[in-house]
């Protein structure tokens, strides 16, 4: 505990995520294949609708690949809050289980959704007001479109930049739902509060995180873009095209815990750091109650429980 709960620089929390990741890999990549999983059943029940001649069979997988895709939604809400809670259990030196993750969060899903849904309505804000430039360079003479066209390119790198930079400032929204059981627009200002002057850190952990995708992704779906250009059509190209969606599904499943990881480990630093949580802990752990739990127990309630 004593050693889980210091102030860490970036390096340090990565060494520490991957120190966790290498030691529980089992429980995270367990709790985060449901989403690649699902994927990758709409992914192949997609191939099917493609291959498919008959409109019954169609329709139906086509039915099918819509309720896998809504169903792929909940199921990375769900397996990105189960991560977090196991990543704060072992982070704290408790034991955990794929199993008792996914129940312990069960009651918060609609939370988590909302949270989801609202900087995913942020996010959908931006690219609109990027695409407005580039669908009036579309119509008109040809210097209002070229006109237009640049500056939709202008906007589009500070799209870029500003949609990255919200992911910075919200990423611990889900993290601050499931370890202090708070709602959504309180997960979402809790937050932006420790994520103030923090963004860069951030920012380092994801795009490692995807040049670690992509490059797991390259290399696990080479085979199967090999077979895809030897088969050229037929049982050959359906073969390659399996092959590459189970590249796909071994990449994301072996590199998604690392975020969700990092992202825990950073909200506690942040804690320790910014409220002295390291302290909090150690209070407890004594027996001494914090003020705020002395005020609760003598009005008869509860106190809240740290993390």
């Amino acid at each position: 505990m004593d050693l889980a709960l210091r102030p860490m620089s970036t390096a340090q929390v990565l060494d520490r995520t991957f120190q966790l990741y290498r030691r529980n890999f089992v429980l995270f990549a367990g709790i985060a294949a449901l989403p690649p999983a699902l994927k990758l059943a709409m992914d192949l029940l997609g191939l099917l609708v493609g291959s498919s001649n008959k409109m019954g069979v169609a329709a139906v997988s086509g039915l099918g690949v819509v309720l896998l895709a809504i169903a792929y939604l909940c199921g990375a809400v769900l397996a990105s809050a189960a991560s977090t809670y196991a990543v704060s259990l072992v982070h704290l030196e408790r034991p955990a289980t794929i199993g008792g993750s996914y129940r312990t969060i069960s009651p918060y899903f609609w939370r988590l959704v909302g949270i989801a849904f609202v900087i995913g309505l942020m996010m959908l804000g931006i690219i609109i007001v990027v695409a407005i430039p580039f669908g009036l360079s579309m119509v008109g003479s040809s210097t209002i479109s070229a006109g237009f066209g640049a500056l939709g390119f202008l906007m589009l790198i500070v799209g870029a930049a500003l949609m990255v930079h919200l992911y910075a400032r919200f990423s611990l929204a889900t993290t601050a739902c499931v370890v202090e059981k708070l709602g959504v627009s309180e997960s979402i200002a809790r937050s932006r509060t420790l994520t103030k002057g923090e963004s860069g850190r951030i920012w380092l952990v994801l795009i490692l995180t995807v040049v670690l995708t992509y490059a797991l992704a390259l290399a696990l779906m080479i085979p199967g873009g090999v077979m895809m250009a030897m088969g050229k059509q037929g049982a050959g190209l359906m073969a390659g095209t399996v092959v590459l969606y189970l590249g796909q599904f071994l990449a994301t499943l072996l590199a998604a815990p690392i975020l969700t990881i990092s992202l825990v480990l950073i909200y506690y630093d942040l804690r320790v750091r910014k409220e002295a949580f390291d302290l909090q802990v150690m209070m407890e752990s004594v027996g001494v109650a914090q003020p705020g739990q002395a005020q609760a127990q003598a009005a008869g309630g509860s106190a809240p429980s740290i993390g």
